[in-house]
């Protein structure tokens, strides 16, 4: 007789995920509680999906549902155990290339032109990097008082953060401007999203298309899957690295905060555990230094990435345990030089930074913590909202995985002196690093996105788990169930503004009109006149004149241009005058389109003191700047940077 089984459901963590991510995602569509987004400090804004966004639903769903069946068809089957090289960076570049096409079939659900939220969220005021990065021509002087220069800066972000953000959008700034085809095409190009931006468009080519250095993030967001695979293949396996580095590119944090400094992170994250782990393993100095070097990179962008050391040095200790724990002078034996070179890595670019230009580590760090401290954050609060965002944003299948995980091998310390299995250094380490962060309170608010490094790591700690099961279902569950939720978040938070007007196409008219007065003449390179029309014939003084005139866009206008529009007498004395932008201001030359056609009314006041008698009326165009006139070609006879069109006759009154 078959003993009965003891085993209890109820403690499958397969099931506590499913039904907890079924109750999560309805709470947060039906919107049940505030404190599901937030509370009074820090808060996520619910938003419902709007009717018309449906049929952009479509493109999301399509772009997931390939990836789930290329990662369930293709990367789990049998060869996921034993990957050729080439089957290994197939599937490693699969995973990097969806990772921004995730990203992307996501934002265009609530952006008809996901460039709009792209370019937006990088040139808007939410941002300031790019903003302080093209304003500055002098690198040199910038970075030698780049802590005296922080506490100008109207924008927070920057004020709180190390120059590498800026220095990165520079260099490719400086890159751009030996490249000018390049930059003029890329330019031109987001001139025209931002064409009614009279500042923006006047920026030369280089400054406005070194906005790519951020948009371009997501295309780096995905590379984070190398490390994390590299890391899980050494520790348990390469189906177990596949697992983490496919979770982690639905993660819902990832997908969310598309294009934020925060998704390049990861990587430096993953990096340094990766030659940390190779250095404790193989013991490369080598590769201790590069584990430091990835923490002062990522430090020298954002400050909170310091908090990466703080996991190297749980990651070691977890090491020693799994090693044995009564082994520990033969271990520090063994390390003690690696740790040296990885402290001096950590440092590096700090110390370089402070040889090449003067400012130390301490006086960035005094600055920051002068804005950073008045932000009143209270610490209970966010003791709990800061493991609520972690899982939230981690995704509730893969958190709910990482907790029963993490459980399991720290049971297993309890014997002590026993030595533990290397693919339990993970759960051992993220798990204590994580609760060390929490109860210090060195993170207050916006966790949703600041936690995402540690994420790589959760990652791999649920993928362990799950490696452990002998159904590969259950994998394939938790995998849909996170792609669910990551489509769950971007229907109903709000988490990124771009704090500028939504972008509105323009409709160029591209039907030839039919003017009373033709003509064929150019202004510079890229605009015609085709013609005019004038009424009333004989206008009289006092009265008002009213022109129509026709252009043309033979190409899009680099700059934005002011028409002027005179009515001269005698010795050129101004009648009559009106000068403005195309379309009384409303459609500057920049947002032309090559082969449009413009009706630019204007209605001339003529002088009431005016004597009747035949006038001269002058058109043409200049920089509103420098007030320099663009020539003008064509008509013979005509001056060189205006046109003369038809005599006006003023009638007596």
């Amino acid at each position: 007789m078959a003993a009965p089984s003891t085993r209890r459901p109820y403690r499958s963590p397969i099931l506590w995920a499913v039904l907890l991510t079924a109750l999560y995602l309805l709470a947060l569509a039906t919107e049940v509680s505030p404190f599901l987004f937030g509370n009074d400090e820090w808060g996520w804004h619910h938003r419902p999906p709007s009717p018309v966004t449906c049929p952009r639903w479509w493109p999301a769903i399509t772009v997931m549902a390939l990836y789930l069946l290329v990662v369930v068809l293709w990367m789990e089957n049998r060869g996921a155990d034993r990957p050729s090289h080439r089957r290994e960076w197939v599937a490693l570049a699969f995973l990097v290339l969806m990772a921004p096409a995730i990203q992307v079939a996501l934002k265009y659900i609530h952006y008809r032109y996901p460039i709009e939220f792209y370019l937006y969220r990088t040139i808007g005021p939410h941002n300031g990097f790019w903003q302080i990065a093209i304003g500055t021509d002098d690198l040199v002087h910038y970075l030698r008082t780049y802590p005296e220069q922080m506490r100008a800066y109207p924008f927070v972000h920057t004020a709180v953060h190390p120059p590498g953000d800026i220095i990165y959008i520079w260099l490719w700034r400086k890159g751009l401007e030996h490249l000018p085809g390049l930059a003029h095409t890329v330019a031109q190009f987001f001139r025209a999203y931002n064409c009614a931006d009279l500042q923006f468009v006047r920026l030369n080519d280089a400054q406005i298309s070194s906005a790519l250095a951020q948009m371009t993030i997501p295309l780096l967001s995905g590379w984070s899957a190398i490390p994390i695979y590299l890391l899980g293949k050494r520790l348990a396996g390469p189906r177990t690295g596949f697992r983490a580095a496919a979770l982690y590119v639905v993660l819902p944090s990832l997908t969310l905060f598309t294009m934020r400094w925060d998704q390049l992170y990861p990587l430096f994250m993953a990096l340094a555990l990766y030659w940390l782990h190779v250095g404790l393993e193989e013991r490369r100095p080598v590769s201790f230094f590069l584990a430091g070097l990835a923490v002062s990179l990522s430090s020298f962008m954002s400050l909170g990435n310091l908090t990466i050391l703080l996991l190297l040095g749980v990651y070691g200790l977890a090491h020693l345990v799994c090693a044995g724990i009564l082994h520990w002078r033969e271990w520090l034996r063994r390390t003690w030089t690696g740790w040296l070179l990885l402290a001096l890595g950590s440092a590096s670019v700090w110390l370089c930074y402070q040889v090449l230009f003067g400012p130390s580590f301490l006086d960035v760090l005094n600055r920051i913590l002068e804005t950073h401290f008045h932000l009143g954050r209270s610490y209970w609060l966010w003791v709990g909202y800061n493991l609520y965002d972690f899982a939230a944003f981690l995704g509730i299948p893969v958190a709910v995985v990482f907790v029963a995980e993490s459980i399991r091998a720290w049971r297993g310390v309890t014997w002590r002196g026993v030595a533990m299995p290397r693919q339990a250094i993970p759960a051992l380490s993220v798990g204590l690093a994580l609760l060390a962060l929490d109860i210090s309170g060195v993170s207050r608010g916006e966790v949703g996105r600041m936690w995402l490094p540690w994420m790589s790591g959760a990652c791999l700690v649920a993928a362990t788990g799950l490696s452990r099961r002998p159904r590969r279902a259950d994998y394939w569950l938790i995998l849909t169930l996170l792609a669910l939720q990551s489509i769950f978040f971007t229907l109903f938070l709000r988490v990124s503004a771009t704090g500028m007007p939504s972008f509105r196409p323009h409709h160029p008219v591209t039907n030839a009109p039919h003017p009373a007065y033709r003509l064929e003449a150019r202004l510079g390179r890229s605009i015609e006149l085709v013609g005019y029309d004038l009424e009333p014939e004989e206008p009289v003084p006092g009265g008002t004149l009213h022109l129509t005139l026709y252009w043309r866009a033979v190409a899009r206008p680099a700059s934005p241009y002011t028409v002027f529009t005179h009515l001269l007498g005698e010795g050129e004395t101004l009648v009559g005058q009106q000068d403005n932008m195309p379309v009384q201001d409303t459609l500057p030359t920049t947002c032309w389109q090559p082969g449009e056609f413009v009706a630019d009314p204007y209605d001339i006041p003529v002088a009431a003191d005016a004597e009747p008698g035949v006038y001269v009326l002058e058109v043409g165009m200049y920089d509103l700047l420098t007030g320099e006139r663009l020539p003008v070609s064509g008509p013979p006879g005509q001056p060189a940077d205006r046109l003369l069109l038809r005599p006006v006759r003023l009638a007596s009154p």
